[in-house]
């Protein structure tokens, strides 16, 4: 701001006369003028430049009292107040031209004194502008640095924001490896949903110094990298785990299924095979049900870091609103911080844990599919020895159809045969002696000899002291031991009738005949049912039809 230019004076010579009086009184004017700002004492200036202008007319002396102003209007001959002089008129008058020259000229320095001063202002009102320009500069260049530090902090928040999801996301990842630890994982879900709302509430405070935290957080990022690629290498180790645990999940449903499709055949024959298999089965159903339940736990986890991930535009959004306190709480920020980064650290410990404990049960898991093989292979050769049993359960019926068949068409004394006997007695010596299948055979045996009561009596098949003339056979003994009620009913009505005859007749043979057949119509119904009901009752059928077949054979051959 320039002070304006000095008014030209446009009044005649006459008007700029001043005395003393009046010089002083600008000079004072002046003075105080130099105190005020430029527009003071432009307005001062001004105003004594006025105060001249309109004190130069009535009290200035004049020369020619007679002289007109310029307006047409006289002049009254006044003074400033002092008496007038009688004097000489031309003595006066260059008394008054040289006074007037004298305050001409000190006038003159006057202004141009106060031209000085009012140059010299100006200078300094341009340099206080100019610094005021610069200060203004330097607040606008502050402003925007401090500016572009607030991006570049929300830059590098959002950045570490990514890199925490990223490695919750790795937790998560590993918590679905922890299989067999599914309890303890349901845990630590619960601690890392407590350890977000602790992260939620303290993230309000870590947002607010983030300007501060420069080069803290370029160490943690350096750390954070670090820690993103080896939890990158984990996750692909546990990627390949988690397939190979599939695949192996896998082939046990397949043998599982094939297993009990084998199972199925063989149910009646090996219980003890049947409760392995039956165990695989659940172990196999509860590990479905565990990697069910780590896939719900992970979905959890997923819908969690989107909660946050809200929370966090959130927590932006708020993070202009408190600007104003990050200063104050820069130090609380940076501790803060800190702890946070330590609790990584121990999430990714126990997360390495976990990954171990992870790998110790899979190796389980491999050691039980190596236990579990033997048995496979055992099945296996079992299923095998019961097909070839099974043949020859079939062959030997068929043997024991056509002897009875060849029985049926021949007489009675052209199928006793020395071969039967033989394997009568052999089988008679096998049994146990509380089997009732030995009665019977002891009896065929007597019928077929021809046995007398002495000799029956001495066998144990008929009471000492009893009739000789009789043939009936005790039943006592058969009555201790029955083998089946149609056969006790047959064997003595049949027994009973054919010794009232002869001992050696022909209604003796016809019915020793027909309870062989009989015999051996049982033999063959136990043999086909026994098959059926269990592993032992299946055996000792086989057994009994392998005794019965050597007496078959002869026959079919005679």
């Amino acid at each position: 701001m320039s002070p304006p230019e000095p008014v030209q004076q446009a009044n005649p010579v006459p008007k700029k006369k001043n005395n003393k009086k009046k010089k002083s009184a600008a000079a004072k004017k002046a003075a105080e003028a130099e105190a005020q700002p430029s527009d003071t004492i432009q307005d001062g200036e001004n105003k004594v430049e006025d105060d001249g202008n309109q004190s130069d007319g009535p009290d200035s002396p004049t020369v020619d009292t007679h002289e007109k102003p310029a307006n047409g209007h006289a002049v009254s001959p006044t003074t400033n107040g002092h008496p007038t002089e009688e004097s000489n008129p031309a003595a006066s008058d260059g008394q008054d031209t040289s006074d007037t020259n004298a305050r001409l000229e000190a006038m003159s320095q006057e202004r141009e004194a106060l031209r000085a001063e009012v140059e010299q202002l100006r200078k300094q009102l341009e340099s206080i502008q100019e610094t005021h320009s610069q200060e203004t500069a330097q607040l606008k260049s502050d402003l925007e640095e401090s500016e572009a530090a607030k991006e570049q902090a929300q830059e590098q928040y959002e950045t570490l924001l990514e890199r925490v999801e990223k490695i919750k996301e790795t937790v998560g990842n590993r918590l679905a490896r922890g299989k067999e630890e599914l309890e303890e994982a349901k845990e630590r879900i619960e601690e890392l949903e407590s350890q977000s709302e602790e992260f939620q509430k303290g993230a309000q405070n870590y947002e607010t110094e983030i300007e501060g935290l420069k080069t803290e957080l370029q160490d943690a990022t350096r750390e954070l990298s670090s820690l993103r690629s080896r939890n990158h290498l984990s996750q692909h180790n546990s990627l390949k785990e988690k397939e190979d645990m599939t695949r192996q999940m896998q082939h046990l449903r397949e043998e599982a299924e094939a297993a009990k499709d084998a199972m199925g055949d063989w149910e009646v024959l090996a219980m003890e095979e049947r409760s392995i298999r039956e165990s695989l089965a659940e172990k196999a159903g509860a590990l479905e049900e565990q990697a069910a339940g780590l896939r719900e736990s992970y979905e959890r986890a997923a819908a969690e870091r989107d909660a946050q991930a809200q929370a966090v535009d959130a927590l932006q959004r708020a993070l202009q609103e408190i600007q104003e306190a990050r200063r104050r709480e820069l130090r609380e920020t940076v501790e803060t911080a800190e702890e946070q980064l330590q609790a990584l650290k121990r999430l990714v410990a126990e997360a390495d844990a976990r990954a171990q404990a992870a790998e110790a049960a899979r190796g389980a898991l491999q050691a039980e599919l190596d236990r579990t093989a033997p048995f496979e292979r055992e099945v296996k050769e079992k299923n095998l020895l019961i097909g070839k049993l099974r043949h020859e359960a079939i062959v030997l019926n068929d043997h024991l159809t056509k002897a009875l068949r060849y029985l049926k068409k021949t007489k009675p004394e052209d199928s006793i045969d020395r071969q039967i006997v033989t394997n009568h007695f052999l089988q008679f010596l096998s049994l146990d002696r509380s089997d009732p299948k030995k009665f019977q055979i002891l009896q065929i045996i007597a019928g077929l000899l021809g046995w007398t009561d002495e000799q029956r009596e001495q066998a144990g098949l008929a009471r000492p002291g009893a009739s000789s003339n009789s043939l009936r056979l005790p039943t006592s003994p058969f009555h201790r031991t029955p083998s089946t009620p149609s056969l006790n009913t047959d064997f003595f009505s049949d027994t009973s009738s054919s010794s009232a005859m002869t001992p050696h007749g022909t209604a003796s043979k016809e019915s020793l005949a027909d309870l062989w057949a009989g015999f051996l119509e049982r033999s063959v119904e136990e043999a086909g049912s026994g098959g059926d009901a269990s592993r032992k009752g299946s055996v000792s059928s086989v057994a009994t039809g392998l005794g019965l077949g050597g007496g078959g054979r002869p026959d079919t051959r005679g």
